[in-house]
């Protein structure tokens, strides 16, 4: 049974010739899933808000065909539009905590939609019993545990994968015959992803239609039937997905294939050629000699007042050498940002010793840190949030620069970003007229004007492209071969631990559970949680 039949779909904004979306076809099957791969602003997200009717009033609508579960909805008016939401196509999106109401309980959300679709249908709104017993059904069914407690939880008292859970629960809830999932994992770690796809994965094989929309090719080798590529509002090629990962036809298809991490040789000199190698072979060569930049010994750290604490750390201890990195890889909730907070002299440990080149950092006042803090700078995870939105691009790496006077000042600005791979058109350019990519570079190259000895990277490309992820994969390996810089790498992505660092510790509930030589661990992990998680690792099909 078809659910979904687009014909030639263009959408165009008010004002611009070029078309969004343009002359855009794909089928869904009951049953079936289909992926929508691409890069930002390739139109993915814009071609499934058409299967909702919620393209804006400021773009024009065009189609050959547009049908849904035998709707003919080209012509659909808003009051029909709002009658097939929910019942007949529903939707995921990536950030829960967004898409859920924060004063409302996770129960009161699930209800809404089978109540709305009760009075459209002409039934009883039914009794509150019976809704609460289809909640926690829902609940169970997505796999939350104890749902007749959490029904009644806040979404900020949830973690990320239960948010998550709930918001697939609520687009279940009045029995969709078609699921728009929409980057419905991209910050979620491996094992919450994995869950979060086995959930997805029962939706189709009960005779749901899928369509995922994905830059990440591991998800989508996972779950999709067939991928449609995007690239520039256009479909580029499309073809059942095993195939079309493992023997990809189209140039820009081969380009995001061959970006994947576990893809990319980390030797810079090896990148032209093509030539794909053991992700875990990092060209630059720790120096073992000497104190190292940081260690950390025996540190331990408890949140929350005495009658309810969590202990975030347990007697973590790490060092990280000149020229090397050092990946930290665990799920939500591990400890990881905590570890970096405490690293960076932001948070002090309960217990435990941070030394910076061998001398007291965690253990001294911060008027007698500030005189070091060049030595350590971090890498955000999300540039825009950690940039003055009223900066031009040489204020915010002109932060950095210790050189005086106007002209050594500007000189540095522009080395620093000819390093990082960007002009001097961009020293006048603010945030927000630049892609995603180019801000991550701004901020590698605000880190590195201090020339620090170490830098804290905490999920640096956890919400890029998978081509923008592996161009700054490569810069920052580039960057430690040319300067020595030490990392210490914080994801969640395990093919990207693989690929960026020397050595690599793995944490749960605040603890190492094991730690040693990337290639190493990948290979032959020693404790039954490593080798879960690698199990669990979204690789792509080979």
């Amino acid at each position: 049974m078809t659910l979904v039949q687009v014909e030639n779909l263009t959408l165009r904004f008010a004002g611009r010739a070029k078309p969004a979306v343009d002359g855009v076809s794909f089928e869904i099957q009951a049953g079936e899933c289909l992926a929508l791969v691409g890069e930002s602003g390739a139109g993915k997200s814009l071609t499934a808000r058409a299967l909702f009717g919620l393209t804006g009033r400021n773009t024009e609508v065009s189609a050959r065909a547009l049908r849904i579960d035998g709707h003919d909805v080209t012509a659909f008016t808003e009051r029909q539009w709002q009658a097939l939401r929910g019942a007949t196509v529903g939707m995921v999106l990536q950030d829960a905590m967004v898409s859920l109401d924060p004063l409302r309980r996770i129960g009161d959300e699930i209800a809404e939609p089978i109540h709305i679709h009760a009075r459209r249908r002409g039934l009883a709104r039914g009794a509150p019993a019976g809704v609460a017993e289809r909640v926690i059904e829902l609940l169970r069914q997505v796999g939350v545990p104890d749902p007749e407690a959490r029904r009644g939880s806040y979404p900020h008292e949830l973690s990320g994968g239960l948010r998550q859970r709930a918001l697939i629960a609520s687009a279940l809830a009045a029995d969709p015959a078609l699921i728009v999932a929409d980057e419905p994992t991209t910050a979620l770690d491996v094992i919450v992803q994995e869950q979060i796809l086995r959930l997805l994965g029962d939706a189709k094989a009960a005779g749901r239609g899928l369509l995922l929309i994905s830059h990440d090719l591991g998800v989508v080798s996972r779950l999709a039937d067939r991928v449609a590529v995007m690239k520039d509002g256009a479909i580029v090629e499309t073809g059942p997905a095993a195939a079309l990962v493992s023997a990809p036809t189209h140039p820009y298809t081969r380009t995001l294939v061959d970006a994947l991490p576990d893809r990319r040789p980390a030797d810079p000199a090896a990148r032209p050629n093509g030539t794909a190698g053991p992700a875990a072979d990092v060209k630059t060569v720790p120096r073992p000699d000497g104190t190292p930049v940081l260690t950390v010994t025996g540190v331990g750290k408890t949140y929350g007042t005495a009658g309810r604490q969590r202990r975030a750390l347990h007697n973590v201890s790490l060092t990280v050498r000149p020229g090397e990195t050092l990946g930290i890889v665990g799920e939500s909730g591990s400890g990881k940002s905590t570890l970096a907070r405490i690293a960076l002299g932001l948070l002090p440990p309960d217990e435990g010793d941070v030394l910076l080149h061998g001398k007291p950092w965690s253990s001294i006042p911060e008027r007698l840190r500030r005189s070091r803090r060049a030595t350590i700078q971090l890498i955000h995870q999300n540039p825009t949030a950690a940039f003055d939105p009223r900066f031009t691009v040489a204020d915010i790496v002109g932060e950095g620069v210790t050189e005086r006077g106007r002209t050594a000042r500007r000189a540095r600005i522009t080395e620093l970003l000819r390093q990082v791979g960007l002009d001097e058109d961009f020293l006048t350019r603010r945030p927000h007229h630049m892609s995603g990519g180019q801000r991550q570079r701004v901020a590698i190259a605000r880190a590195l004007a201090p020339r620090p000895a170490l830098l804290i990277c905490d999920e640096p490309v956890s919400a890029l492209d998978v081509s923008i992820q592996a161009q700054i994969l490569d810069l920052l390996a580039d960057l430690q071969h040319e300067t020595g810089v030490a990392m210490l790498f914080i994801t969640h992505s395990l093919s990207v631990v693989r690929r960026i660092s020397h050595r690599v510790a793995i944490m749960k509930d605040g603890h190492i559970l094991e730690e040693g030589p990337t290639a190493a661990v990948f290979a032959a992990p020693r404790h039954p949680y490593a080798r879960q998680l690698l199990a669990a690792s979204l690789l792509p099909v080979p």
